[in-house]
């Protein structure tokens, strides 16, 4: 019995070691990729301050994973996501094509800023766009393997909305929910491609959301000088 149990703390210091050495040598791989796709598809700067992965089960925990904002915007970022899980099927891994169960990301912020170039977000989605229109849907951009994305889940995410006129004051907003699936169809596409099209999905989403905003403060504010308007006109009547 303690013949059995020794081997069994054994086996376990062993896999903890195995699952160690993994995450050690995985981390900067993924901080090296999401720094180097981050400029190439997005146009900004991509940092992360954490990534742990589970080995025996193919999930990963990336926390941290910050977004920057264009040249010319004063703002520390554009997005901040809080935490992204990714769940991976681990026999695909000696394949030519990996295969991503889920990525869901949760809790993220967005920060909606106007600068030189239009607003900070739309700026990164035109980038996004011209990226994905640039190459071909399977390109491989220089990368040994192509991804498929089952599902992309970005939930509970909002948004800092601010504009010169509110006197520096920002207020938040729910961003609605995004769900994607079969990402790369059915023979894959390059991870950056596929970093692309969830990257557009969720600015669109927090674009429309930002041009809600702007509309409901025009009409506000359009609404209070026309108020103002008629209040002013009628003082000037009583002095005819």
């Amino acid at each position: 019995m303690k013949r059995l149990l020794a081997a069994f703390i054994v086996l376990l210091l062993v896999m903890g070691a195995a699952a160690l050495a993994l995450d050690r040598l995985l981390e900067p791989g993924v901080r090296m990729a999401l720094e180097r796709l981050g400029p190439q598809v997005a146009g900004v700067e991509v940092t992360l301050r954490s990534f742990t992965v589970s080995p025996f089960t193919g999930r990963l925990r990336l926390r941290g994973l910050v977004i920057g904002n264009p040249k010319g915007y004063k703002t520390r970022s554009a997005m901040e996501l809080g935490e992204v899980r990714v769940a991976l099927s681990l026999r695909s891994l000696l394949s030519d094509t990996v295969i991503v169960k889920e990525v869901v990301v949760r809790g993220a912020s967005a920060t909606y800023e106007l600068g030189p170039g239009g607003n900070n977000l739309g700026v990164i989605g035109r980038k996004v766009e011209s990226f994905s229109a640039s190459s071909p849907p399977n390109s491989k951009d220089g990368s040994t393997k192509n991804l498929i994305v089952r599902q992309f889940r970005f939930e509970g995410g909002r948004l800092r909305f601010s504009a010169a006129l509110m006197g520096g004051k920002a207020f938040e907003l729910p961003v609605p929910d995004v769900h994607l699936e079969d990402i790369g169809g059915a023979k894959g596409t390059s991870p950056a491609k596929a970093g692309a099209q969830m990257l557009g999905a969720v600015t669109a989403s927090v674009g429309k959301t930002a041009l809600g905003a702007a509309k409901a403060l025009a009409e506000q504010v359009g609404s209070a000088a026309k108020t103002a308007g008629k209040v002013l006109g009628g003082i000037k009547k009583l002095f005819k």
